[in-house]
């Protein structure tokens, strides 16, 4: 056993009245890293964000998940998790911190992610209110996150809830708040007539006959037989306008001499854009709409048991449910409206009957109205319990100063899901024509699919179910003697979360059970408040990465308070001015588990193979029996991926009211684990194992502003802040590659590749004199590419011409934001601009979906292609995209800058506006604060990509844009 010395400093010096009273620290000015160390923010020595709870709720988020865009230094967010709609699971933003740091993204959680805690304890945030939320920070540097171990390395967001009040007395906030959410601009797509000329055409360049006759033509312009040739817009006829959200909170808090606590009641139900839900109302008694509806209780409480020993308890419980159509989600929907062109088949038939097809059905695209209003509902019902208790003992008695801590923890939640299904009866007419091109009367060609199930089906199980266990234990000492401050402490902390993830799992009873343990503390030394030392050493233990468990980490920062100096100490300008620097060496237990890490060699859920046993039976017969069979190589002997970051700080407040932090950073990230199938010959007959070959460095920088100044009656905030990250792989495995811009070695983790496009084809003696390109037969209105510097004689373009191009798909390079904030007596505003640079997505909304570009599969096509296409005997100077076809050009769709797009955007993501009423008015009435506010979200959008949105791939509900309106009241 290994220990570590910790330290606890806080912002002020205590009084033994102090120790008998509960204490509250703004969190504004300490900084939280964790296990009860608060250091006061101007002798820390670690690289952090923080954002209050006020900030938070200036933008109307019913998750917190969602509303930290653009709020802290250093911490990237991007609307692109989930489904898009509120109430499923992952809804909100996706985290990065610092960039993306490592090649591997297999593991529990994936080996970029942010490590999450809520109150210093692994939780989701998923389902957290906004009331409940006292601060956010995010902990960036070695110095930050040095105590979390293994599952610390990427970065920290640490939320701290709420607690009873500072001064004494009863609180009671109710807030309440009412939404409406509406589509933003989505994709246009072809109308019915230019999508029957846009297949003729199309076929007419595949060199086949059409698929519409002039008469069809025709039927679709006019509209003159709806229910053969319709022309549907499938987004108005499934979606409706306007959805509602709302919000109600109640919070009360209070704080005696010996006890105080923070208690809230919440309630948060939001509905879908989905159109014709209600239906069945009536008649059977349920909705289809989609809905989320959760209720959330918390209760922190603070009591002083004695002189010297305080009790602590957060509790939440959270009861949520969803509902939907059954057989699709949010995402499922927008899908299946982005492939089903409109005149494909109409809502009804002539003789009431939903309208389908069994081409689109077999490709899973159904009637998207029908699936909205006849095929039942599908439930999910979730609970959630967090709960902690802190016992803390002082033991003055034996030596002044020390105190020892207690602290445990419990989490579960459990998503359970009914299904309630039917399948509906569909059918499609077309005409028949004579040889003149005409109808031929009573002999419509039907295809059709009557169903007798009238009664829902019923069906249920579980989703997803976790529990996770956390003890803590550390014993605290502090001692201020003279100019020297000294604070240390022994910490001891153990977790066992138990995951389950796939539905076989959960049939299976297989549990994702880990343990870890550190041993781990904190050393803090400063004097005077001037010259200051923070030391971490932990030992990190795991059964994740056994047999390697254990590991050894330490982490030293050092910071000097400048404007303590005599030259400094009394200037009117310099409020701060602090230096800090720090270096340390961090692990991960996050190793693979698909098929080579010991645990995983013969599971059946991460890619172990089954096998036959040839087994002689009694009767001397000869018998095949089916088992496990290990199909890869162990890995054994391996070393745990090691994180070495270095990080340089500048925090500076001038005029009391400008506040700036500077921050670079340098992280190489080495002996990452990859799969060493480039390194063998298939000859072997298994797989590779896996070894200690990568290598990938990183490094980048963050800039900070904030003004904060009252002028009379004018209140004025300004925010700004700026990061800028790379990464570089250094080293990996990697097969011998025929040319040096195919190695990924000297590139981003993420860096795209593909073909450089030149323009189209203009004719046959274009393509006779152009390289060969081997994807596929070329013609006229084809992509051309660049063939690339090869070796002499190879002129051909194939595989071997793609090059290095753009900027990461997954987190942007450049991320910024800025907010203002103004009030004046009472009336105040407030607008935050949030935005990414270097950053690309690829073009699936005109590349392809499912692997298909627009016609093929007769998939739907949108307005910008058809209208920038390239065209036969046309002027196609201008043109945008390859010619129309029906059939796969695999040419055409290869990984090339033709669809590659710059995903830069400048989002105004929120614009409140309320109005405090004065004190004095409130008197009367004994309130002690009203507020009412009109909140804007999503409302605007700066970007040059062409698709849906920047920050979101495929097809998926949107990021809806809202307008609110709210009331809070103050008792």
């Amino acid at each position: 056993m290994c220990f570590a010395l910790s330290a606890f400093l806080t912002y002020s010096q205590e009084t033994p009245e102090v120790q008998d009273t509960l204490k509250i620290q703004k969190s504004s000015e300490t900084v939280d890293i964790g296990f009860g160390i608060v250091q006061d923010r101007k002798t820390s020595t670690a690289s952090s964000s923080t954002v209050g709870s006020e900030v938070l709720q200036q933008r109307a988020a019913i998750s917190l998940q969602d509303a930290l865009y653009g709020r802290l230094l250093g911490l990237t967010a991007l609307q692109n998790s989930g489904t898009g709609w509120v109430g499923d699971q992952w809804f909100g933003a996706s985290f990065n911190v610092r960039g993306i740091q490592t090649m591997n993204s297999q593991g529990e959680l994936g080996e970029n992610d942010v490590l999450i805690l809520v109150d210093g304890f692994p939780r989701s945030i998923d389902r957290l209110t906004l009331d409940e939320i006292e601060s956010v920070t995010v902990l960036k540097d070695a110095a930050a996150i040095a105590l979390y171990g293994y599952t610390g390395i990427n970065g920290i967001i640490s939320v701290k809830t709420k607690r009873g009040p500072a001064t004494r007395g009863m609180k009671v906030d109710v807030k309440y708040h009412h939404k409406f959410t509406f589509l933003p601009q989505m994709v246009e797509y072809a109308d019915a007539y230019t999508y029957a000329q846009a297949m003729n055409e199309a076929r007419r360049n595949d060199g086949l006959g059409q698929s519409y006759t002039q008469f069809e033509l025709d039927a679709f312009r006019s509209g003159a037989y709806p229910k053969v040739y319709p022309d549907v817009n499938w987004q108005k006829e499934a979606l409706r306008d306007v959805a509602a959200e709302d919000v109600v909170n109640v919070n009360f808090a209070n704080r005696t001499e010996k006890v105080g606590f923070f208690t809230m009641l919440n309630y948060t139900n939001s509905r879908g854009l989905l159109q014709g839900t209600e239906e069945n109302k009536e008649s059977a008694g349920y909705s289809t709409q989609l809905k989320y509806s959760k209720a959330n209780v918390r209760t922190n409480l603070d009591v002083v048991l004695n002189p010297g020993t305080t009790f602590q308890a957060n509790i939440l419980g959270s009861l949520f449910e969803t509902n939907r159509p059954s057989g699709i989600d949010a995402g499922g929907i927008f899908n299946t409206m982005s492939y089903l062109p409109a005149g494909i088949f109409p809502v009804h038939t002539q003789d009431g009957l939903w309208g389908g097809s069994g081409t689109f059905n077999n490709w899973g695209f159904y009637n998207p109205v029908a699936r909205i209003q006849n095929t039942g509902f599908y439930r999910e019902i979730g609970v959630v319990l967090n709960a902690d208790f802190k016992l803390t003992q002082s033991l003055d008695a034996l030596l002044d100063g020390l105190s020892l801590t207690g602290r445990f923890g419990y989490d579960a939640y459990n998503i359970a899901f009914e299904n309630r299904n039917r399948a509906y009866s569909w059918a499609r007419e077309s005409f028949v024509f004579d040889d003149a091109g005409k109808p031929i009367v009573g002999q419509n060609i039907r295809e059709e699919d009557y169903q007798t199930q009238d009664q829902l089906s019923f069906s249920r199980g579980n989703v997803a179910t976790s529990r996770s266990l956390n003890f803590v234990l550390s014993a605290d000492y502090q001692k201020q003697m003279d100019n020297h401050n000294l604070a240390a402490s022994l910490i001891y902390h153990y977790s066992n979360p138990v995951i389950r993830k796939t539905q076989d799992e959960l049939d299976d009873g297989i549990l994702n059970t880990f343990y870890r343990s550190n041993f781990m503390g904190y050393l803090h030394y400063d004097f005077a408040g001037k010259y200051v030392t923070d030391v971490v050493l932990a030992i990190t233990g795991s059964n994740r990465s056994y047999p390697h468990s254990w590991s050894f980490s330490p982490t030293v920062s050092l910071g000097w308070v400048i404007s303590e100096e005599g030259f400094l100490k009394e200037s009117d300008f310099v409020n701060l001015l602090k230096l800090r620097g720090s270096f340390g060496i961090l692990h991960t237990d996050n190793v693979p588990r698909n098929g080579s890490i010991w645990m995983s060699i013969y599971d059946p859920y991460w890619g172990s193979g089954g096998g036959n046993y040839i087994l002689t039976n009694a009767d001397g017969a000869i018998s095949d029996y089916g088992g496990r069979t290990q199909i890869t190589l162990p890995t054994t002997n391996f070393k745990l991926e090691t994180a070495n970051k270095y990080n340089l700080g500048i925090d500076a407040r001038l005029m009391n009211s400008l506040d700036i932090t500077l921050d670079a950073y340098y992280q190489r990230r080495n002996n990452i684990l990859m799969y060493e199938s480039g390194l063998y010959s298939s000859m072997a007959g298994i797989g590779a194992g896996y070894g200690n070959r990568g290598t990938v460095d990183s490094k980048g920088y963050e800039i900070g502003l904030n003004y904060n100044k009252q002028f009379g009656d004018w209140q004025i905030n300004l925010n700004g802040m700026f990061t800028h990250s790379v990464n570089k792989i250094i080293d990996m495995v990697e097969e011998p590659r025929a040319y040096s811009w195919l190695n990924h070695k000297g590139y981003a983790v993420d860096q795209p590749r593909g073909l450089e496009f030149l323009g189209f084809f203009d004719n046959a003696q274009d393509i006779a004199d152009s390289p060969n390109q081997e994807f596929s037969l070329l013609r006229p209105g084809d992509a051309k590419y660049r063939l690339q510097d090869k070796a002499e004689g190879d002129n051909s373009i194939n595989s071997n011409d793609a090059v290095p191009i753009g900027y990461s798909t997954t987190v942007p390079q450049i991320n910024y934001a800025f907010n203002a904030g103004l009030e004046f007596k009472g009336i105040g505003a407030n607008i935050l601009f949030q935005g990414a640079g270097r950053f690309n997505k690829w073009d699936d909304q005109l590349w392809g979906q499912n692997g298909y570009m627009p016609l093929i599969q007769s998939r739907n096509i949108p307005v910008e292609y058809y209208e920038n296409r390239w065209t036969p005997g046309l002027d196609n100077t201008n043109a945008k995209y390859p010619a129309l076809s029906s059939s796969d050009r695999p040419n055409n769709s290869q990984q090339s800058t033709l669809w590659l797009r710059d995903a830069s955007f400048l989002k105004l993501r929120n614009v409140e506006l309320y109005y405090r009423f004065p004190e004095s008015m409130l008197k009367s009435i004994s309130l002690t604060g009203l507020k009412l506010s009109v909140t804007g979200e999503n409302l605007y959008t700066w970007t040059p990509y062409i698709g849906q949105d920047p920050e979101r791939s495929g097809f998926t509900y949107p990021s809806l844009r809202g307008v609110s309106a709210g009331l809070s009241v103050i008792f």
